[in-house]
């Protein structure tokens, strides 16, 4: 949303929701895992805190972390920043559970595309943790901060 200020804070829910849509797809559990399976991932826990106003023109980028997931549930973490000013502008966590889109209703991903069967992936998704992360959702997976 651009104020009169020429503000665009709003605006980084939609880089923040591309960023989230292109890390699923990494993931394996893009569009071609939906088509191929019938499941699918919802989003049942957002939270998004601005840190930092965001000017028109301002080129924004996304590093995003899986920082835990078990059967059903995966939890995100995206950090925005300002690639003018090197600044952090935003961060957002994200807690998705993975869904039977025939039945509506969670199912636990197949072992042959869920991050929870490959440990690593915790470790190999982002090397790097985040600033700050975790003070949202409560998570009882596989998860980094254990």
């Amino acid at each position: 949303m651009l104020c009169s200020q020429r503000v665009l804070n709003q605006s980084t829910h939609i880089v923040v929701y591309r960023a989230h849509a292109a890390f699923t797809d990494a993931l394996g559990l893009g569009d071609e895992y939906v088509r191929e399976t019938r499941f699918g991932k919802v989003a049942v826990q957002t939270a998004m805190t601005y840190e930092r106003e965001v000017r028109r023109g301002a080129r924004l980028a996304v590093d995003s972390w899986l920082l835990g997931v078990d059967a059903k549930r995966l939890h995100f973490f995206h950090e925005v920043h300002n690639l003018g000013d090197q600044t952090r502008v935003a961060v957002s966590e994200q807690l998705d559970l993975h869904v039977d889109l025939e039945t509506r209703r969670t199912t636990p991903m197949p072992r042959t595309s869920s991050p929870a069967s490959h440990v690593s992936l915790l470790t190999s998704v982002r090397l790097a943790d985040p600033k700050v992360w975790g003070a949202r959702f409560a998570f009882r997976g596989v998860d980094r901060r254990t």
